[in-house]
């Protein structure tokens, strides 16, 4: 049985399979793991194709999402550090960034698909690194992960690398899926008849959060206050043919009818110890 990639303890129960892949609760932390993920194959997943079917084509869309998320981020932040600069890891094309930017941020960010990065600086001049290592070493008010924490294998490990860089008064926001046991277990159920791990989006998910387990890895890494809210997550109209779409979701962060039974978390890490 492998360590948990998010406390490295010994331990843990299954609470959902599907095929080869198998979800595990951990005993310590309550960090649920799948394995195996898809660490050989996130460059075909995060491709060019990838971005510009579900990010570009919705532009419009994303960049409305982006300014309402950024803008409730600011609102549970009520910015405490002087320093208003702040460091997206996995900043993808960069509309979170953007957001940020019309805030009066001055910003940054990391991304490893060359597409993206590419993009993010083409599109809106934002500085993009491929690792974390070539960010300049600035000193840093906020670091954001937006849906990035649940696809790293070694989340805890990336967390902590981020964090070592804001100020004393720095703060860390965190948005995630959040996938209760209760979610779980009625997957576990709902398998049996049909394939439930779209709904997880396993495997290029690897690690899944609830508020608790959450709040635990933002503690791990030394924050002392940490705040976390549900939030309505978005989602883009579906494509019934070519050119014909039918629109799920609705504007901002509202729920999307359909796609209600599955919620987000956004949480803030401040008052480092």
């Amino acid at each position: 049985m492998s360590d948990c990639p998010v406390c490295g303890a010994v331990g843990s129960q299954p609470v959902w399979a599907e095929g080869a892949f198998v979800a595990r609760r951990c005993d310590h932390c309550s960090v649920v793991h799948v394995t195996p993920g898809a660490d050989g194959g996130r460059g075909e997943i995060f491709s060019e194709d990838y971005y510009r079917k579900n990010y570009i084509a919705f532009e419009d869309v994303r960049l409305d999402y982006a300014q309402k998320l950024v803008a409730r981020v600011l609102d549970l932040l009520r910015s405490s550090s002087r320093t208003r600069r702040v460091l997206e890891v996995g900043c993808g094309p960069g509309y979170y960034l953007r957001a940020f930017q019309a805030a009066g941020w001055d910003v940054v960010g990391v991304e490893p698909a060359p597409f993206a990065r590419r993009y993010a600086h083409d599109r809106f001049g934002i500085e993009v690194y491929a690792a974390l290592e070539e960010v300049p070493r600035d000193e840093l008010g906020l670091v954001t992960f937006f849906d990035v924490l649940a696809h790293v294998p070694e989340p805890f490990s990336l967390l902590r690398s981020a964090v070592g860089r804001l100020a004393a008064d720095g703060s860390v926001a965190v948005k995630t899926p959040c996938h209760s046991a209760a979610m779980f277990a009625a997957l576990r159920l709902v398998s049996k008849v049909t394939e439930t791990r779209g709904l997880l989006h396993v495997p290029s998910q690897i690690c899944h959060f609830d508020a608790g387990s959450l709040r635990n890895l933002i503690r791990a890494v030394g924050f002392e206050e940490v705040k976390c809210a549900a939030i309505r997550e978005l989602f883009l109209p579906v494509r019934w043919r070519d050119n014909a779409q039918v629109a799920l979701y609705t504007r901002g962060l509202k729920w999307s009818g359909l796609f209600g039974m599955l919620p987000s978390m956004l949480a803030i890490g401040r008052t480092r110890t």
